[in-house]
């Protein structure tokens, strides 16, 4: 940090204030849950990029490498994935007849999808709804900054499948119970 920011001797004027500044980031980092070297690795990046000479605080550090991770895991923006949720929530409701029109949802809206109330998102007005997704948005990026990869969301089986093909009696049963437990997983009949 010292070479990327020249103008560190302004914030540290003595060896022991330094070090108590060294002490302060690590255990800021750690409360942060940053100890993913990729993490500091590309908050450092940030860092380099950074316009001003001054040293900044480990919250904006901090706030660097979570940005470096959302950009690294693809994140999209926390009104991208309120849309994609309430598109996925309203197909796992009403599926439609033509697999082409399955929506598509990002790995991260998807997880974000498991965790929040979509009861309560559901019938919330927009700036309510996306306090609740944001809540649940900057967790998932604490955990990516950890490491988490979001595997990406199961593919949905239409209800259509297999039509047109000569079916087995026990294909056709198998193929509505694949339909129903994915249903089943959430909240669906």
């Amino acid at each position: 940090m010292q070479a990327i920011f020249p103008a560190w001797r302004q914030a540290f004027t003595s060896d022991a204030e330094a070090a108590e500044a060294r002490r302060q980031w690590a255990l800021g980092l750690v409360e942060a849950g940053i100890t993913d070297a990729a993490a500091i690795k590309a908050g450092l990046s940030k860092a380099r990029r950074a316009k001003s000479p001054f040293i900044p605080s480990v919250g904006q550090f901090v706030e660097w490498c979570r940005e470096a991770a959302r950009e690294r895991a693809g994140f999209p923006t926390v009104e991208s994935v309120l849309a994609q949720i309430v598109r996925y929530s309203h197909t796992m409701k009403f599926p439609p007849s033509d697999p082409r029109f399955l929506p598509e949802i990002s790995p991260v809206a998807y997880w974000i999808y498991q965790h929040i109330d979509k009861y309560a998102v559901s019938h919330a007005r927009q700036e309510e709804a996306l306090r609740m997704v944001r809540i649940v948005y900057d967790e998932a990026v604490e955990r990516a900054a950890r490491g988490l990869e979001f595997p990406p969301p199961p593919k949905l089986i239409p209800d259509d499948i297999g039509a047109g093909a000569p079916s087995t009696p026990e294909q056709v049963a198998a193929a509505r119970a694949a339909r129903a437990g994915i249903r089943s997983m959430f909240g669906g009949a």
